[in-house]
């Protein structure tokens, strides 16, 4: 699972940049009560890394729940930086 849309990246001093991009959740550190998921962020061709964060979100360990990097992947949907991303 990843994401594409498109992710604009502002450096001081510099114009804000967007770029078409493919976002995909490279490893997750979790427990019951919290979960840290490192992402990161590439070309829309895949050949060229923009950027990584960290996005820190409450997973679910309810019965039934989906795994955690599926988690991340709805969390991250919910941000505005990810606002107009989809699936792929």
């Amino acid at each position: 699972m990843a994401l594409n849309g498109t992710y604009t990246k502002t450096l001081p001093g510099f114009p804000a940049v967007s770029t078409p991009t493919y976002v995909k959740v490279e490893q997750i550190q979790a427990s019951k009560l919290s979960a840290i998921a490192n992402v990161v962020f590439h070309s829309a061709d895949k050949t060229i890394g923009l950027d990584t964060k960290q996005y820190i979100f409450t997973p679910s360990v309810a019965t039934g729940a989906t795994n955690f990097i599926e988690q991340a992947y709805v969390y991250l949907k919910t941000l505005p930086d990810f606002a107009g991303f989809t699936d792929c």
